[in-house]
């Protein structure tokens, strides 16, 4: 397996674990669940290092997004 290949297996096995925190996270708290989310989304941004700039990144897609 390439280093490529397991970047983007761990990033997809990690997605997948997030999402379900989160879709969980909302169906217990809906009114907190906005906020509790940006900031775990914030956290894991700059976990992996795409805050550098401390604005824009592109997602796999090609999609641009707004640092949080």
């Amino acid at each position: 397996m390439s280093m490529t290949d397991y970047i983007d297996k761990r990033y997809d096995e990690t997605f997948a674990s997030v999402y379900e925190e989160l879709l969980d996270m909302a169906a217990q708290d809906p009114e907190q669940a906005e906020k509790h989310i940006r900031k775990r989304l914030k956290s894991l941004y700059i976990r992996q290092g795409n805050d550098w700039t401390g604005s824009y990144w592109k997602c796999r897609s090609g999609c641009f997004y707004c640092g949080l």
